[in-house]
C-alpha cells in the first residue's frame, strides 16, 4: 500500500508540511484548485495522485470523474473505473463538449434544487430518494480549453456557481492564466513558475524559486498566506494499487456521453429549438435571458439554441449589451397608428420617453416617419408596450416584488441619479456575475444586484469578487434589497468586497421621492427625534429624582447621627479621661 495517511471521502491529500505535517483539505472546502507550474514540476502527476485518492476513498454513486487529458496518456490507468461520467478525452473539440455538458448539469441541478427547495447539495440529498454525487472535473492543459472562447465563461460560470450543487473543478497549466480566470478558482497550488510576476499573480510569492519536482505553495480558500508543502508523486504500481479494488468497469451516462457528443457533431436544432423560436417571435427580441426564463433553461443551453436562430437567420448578430434583433419574415409587424387626440388604453404609454426606453430591436424596426408626410405626425412617439413596472420607486418596499431584470435597471437609475458616473447595465448573459459597472470620485464599481426574499450569503460575494477582478473595477460590491449572512459579511471583509444593504438602498432610492413623501418623512423624522428627547428628559428626571430622595435619605442619617452627638456630647465632656501625670524620678 503507497504511504498516504487514511482519508474521509472526498478529501484531498496535498501533501508534506515544512513540519512534516500531512495537508488535508476537504473537496467541498476547496470547492476549486488552479495548479500552475512548469514542464517537469510535478504538475501531472499531483491530478493523477488526487484523482486516484479521490476515487479509492468515495464509491461512484458518491463521487463522479470528468477527466481531460493534454497528452492522452496521463489517464490511461481510470478507464475502467464506474466513477467517470465519460470516457476520458484529449482532443479539443471533445474536451468543449465535455464542459457544455458540465454546464448544462449544473443548470439542472440547480432547477432541481429550487423546485425542492434545496439550497446546497447536502440538503437536497437528505431528502431526495435518489442522491445526487460530487463531480469533479479534472483537467490537464487548461490551456487547451482557455483558447476557445466560449470554454472561458463556461470554467467561469462553474467556478462561480458550481459548489452549492456539488460540481468543482481540479485544472492544472503551465502558464498562469490571466487574472479573470484566476479570480474563479478560491483554492490555489503553484509549482515552479518561470517569472515572478506569475509568482505574484498566483498570489504565491517567490514559487519562481521553488525547487522541482514537487515542492509548491498552497493557498486555501481560508488562508491568508501560502503553506509550503511536498506533493506525493505516486507510482503507476501504487496508483493501480489504489484504484484496483474499485476499478469494476466503466458505466458512463448516456445522458451526459449524449451532451457532450453535441458540439462535436454540430447535432441541432435542440428539442427546445421551435418553442424557444416562438417565444423570441412572440417576444420581438432574443436574450439568453429570455430564453432561461420563458424556457426554463440554463445558460449554456439558452446560449446554443440562440447560435441555432442565428444560423437559421431568425435573429441578428450579436451587438454587445443588446438584445438580439428578430429578422424578418419573423418580426412581428409595425404597431398600428394612434391617433394623438385619442385617450391611451390601460398598459400604453405615449410619451417621448417611451421611445428612449424602448427595446433595441423595436427602435430599429420602427422608422420615423419622412417629414414630407405631415398627415402622420408623432407616430414615433406612440409605441405600444407591455404594462409597465415602474423602476422609479422611492423606497426600498416598493422594489421588493419587481423582476431581477428591473432590479438592475432600478439600481442604476439610482446610481445615475446620486451621482455616478458611466453607470451601465452589463449584458443579460455572460456579465460574469456583474450587473451594474459604475464610477464614483475616479473609483470604478463593479456590482452585482441581488433581489432576494431572504438573507444573501457568501455565494454572491464570491461571484462578485470574481467578476470584479474580469471587469478591471476597483471596488466590487454587492447591492440587494435585503441583508447579509454572517458567513457573508465575514468573506466580504477578507475579500474587500462592499455589502450595501437594505438601509443603503433605501438611502439611494430617497432620490426619487416627492416633495409629499419628503414632508412626511421629514415630519416622521421629527417626531422620532422629539419622541427621543421626550424620553431622554423623563430618564433623565426619573434620575434626578432619585439622586434627590438619595440625597434626603443621606441628609436625615446625617442628621440623626448629629442628634445623637449632640445629646451625649455632655457625657463626653465630665467623663473624658484624666491625663496621667508624669512622674519624675
Amino acid at each position: 500500500m503507497c504511504s498516504i495517511p487514511e482519508l474521509k471521502p472526498l478529501e484531498l491529500y496535498i501533501g508534506t508540511s515544512e513540519a512534516q505535517n500531512a495537508v488535508v483539505y476537504p473537496l467541498d472546502q476547496l470547492p476549486h484548485l488552479l495548479v500552475c507550474g512548469m514542464n517537469g514540476c510535478g504538475r501531472s502527476s499531483f491530478l493523477r495522485a488526487q484523482a486516484a485518492i479521490l476515487t479509492h476513498g468515495a464509491p461512484a454513486e458518491q463521487l463522479r470523474l470528468v477527466l481531460l487529458d493534454e497528452t492522452g496518456v496521463e489517464f490511461v490507468q481510470f478507464k475502467e473505473l464506474p466513477h467517470l461520467l465519460m470516457p476520458p478525452v484529449s482532443a479539443s473539440e471533445k474536451k468543449a463538449g465535455a464542459m457544455l455538458a458540465l454546464c448544462m448539469e449544473l443548470q439542472r441541478r440547480y432547477s432541481v434544487f429550487a423546485k425542492c427547495g434545496a439550497r446546497e447539495l447536502e440538503d437536497y440529498n437528505q431528502q431526495a430518494e435518489t442522491p445526487l454525487p460530487h463531480i469533479v472535473a479534472v483537467i490537464d492543459g487548461l490551456e487547451d480549453l482557455l483558447a476557445q472562447k466560449e470554454c472561458v465563461g463556461q470554467i467561469q460560470q462553474i467556478c462561480q456557481k458550481g459548489r452549492p450543487v456539488g460540481i468543482h473543478i481540479i485544472a492544472a497549466a503551465r502558464q498562469v492564466p490571466e487574472e479573470e480566470i484566476i479570480a474563479g478558482f478560491a483554492s490555489r497550488l503553484a509549482f515552479r513558475v518561470a517569472t515572478k510576476t506569475a509568482a505574484n499573480r498566483m498570489g504565491a510569492t517567490g514559487a519562481e524559486l521553488l525547487p522541482i519536482p514537487g515542492t509548491a505553495l498552497f493557498s486555501p480558500i481560508n488562508y491568508a498566506n501560502p503553506v509550503r508543502v511536498q506533493t506525493k508523486e505516486l507510482t503507476d504500481e501504487e496508483i493501480e494499487t489504489l484504484i484496483a479494488p474499485v476499478a469494476t468497469g466503466h458505466h458512463y451516462d448516456d445522458d451526459f456521453v449524449r451532451e457532450a457528443s453535441r458540439v462535436e457533431s454540430d447535432e441541432w436544432p435542440d428539442p427546445m429549438y421551435e418553442y424557444a423560436r416562438q417565444c423570441v417571435i412572440e417576444a420581438g427580441y432574443a436574450s439568453t435571458s429570455l430564453l432561461q426564463r420563458r424556457c426554463n433553461l440554463g445558460y449554456a443551453r439558452a446560449a446554443h439554441i440562440l447560435d441555432q436562430l442565428e444560423q437559421a437567420k431568425v435573429i441578428g448578430p450579436y451587438e454587445g449589451a443588446q438584445p438580439r434583433v428578430v429578422l424578418p419574415p419573423y418580426a412581428k409587424p409595425k404597431a398600428p397608428q394612434i391617433s394623438k387626440a385619442a385617450p391611451a388604453a390601460k398598459g400604453i404609454k405615449i410619451s417621448r420617453s417611451t421611445v428612449k426606453e424602448a427595446s433595441a430591436p423595436e427602435e430599429k424596426l420602427v422608422q420615423p416617419p419622412a417629414e414630407e408626410t405631415p398627415a402622420q405626425p408623432l407616430v414615433s412617439e406612440i409605441v405600444e408596450t407591455q404594462p409597465e413596472i415602474p423602476r422609479q420607486v422611492s423606497t426600498v418596499q416598493g422594489c421588493d416584488d419587481m423582476e431581477g431584470h428591473d432590479f438592475e435597471h432600478l439600481c442604476a437609475d439610482a446610481l445615475r441619479a446620486n451621482g455616478y458616473k458611466q453607470v451601465q447595465v452589463t449584458q443579460a448573459s455572460g456579465d460574469y456575475g456583474i450587473d451594474v459597472l459604475a464610477q464614483n470620485n475616479g473609483i470604478s464599481y463593479a456590482i452585482q444586484c441581488k433581489r432576494y426574499n431572504s438573507p444573501v450569503g457568501n455565494h454572491a460575494v464570491q461571484e462578485a469578487y470574481a467578476g470584479a477582478a474580469y471587469y478591471g473595477s476597483s471596488v466590487p460590491v454587492v447591492l440587494t434589497n435585503q441583508d447579509f449572512t454572517p458567513a457573508a459579511r465575514e468573506m466580504a471583509a477578507s475579500l474587500g468586497v462592499k455589502l450595501w444593504g437594505r438601509s443603503e438602498l433605501d438611502d439611494l432610492l430617497r432620490v426619487y421621492e416627492s416633495t409629499e413623501q419628503r414632508r412626511k418623512r421629514m415630519i416622521l423624522k421629527a417626531l422620532k427625534v422629539v419622541l427621543k428627547i421626550a424620553l431622554y428628559a423623563i430618564g433623565a428626571a426619573a434620575v434626578a429624582l432619585l439622586v434627590v430622595a438619595a440625597g434626603i435619605v443621606v441628609i436625615s442619617a446625617y442628621a440623626m447621627v448629629f442628634a445623637v452627638i449632640l445629646m451625649f456630647a455632655p457625657i463626653l465632656v465630665f467623663f473624658r479621661p484624666k491625663k496621667r501625670r508624669r512622674r519624675r524620678r
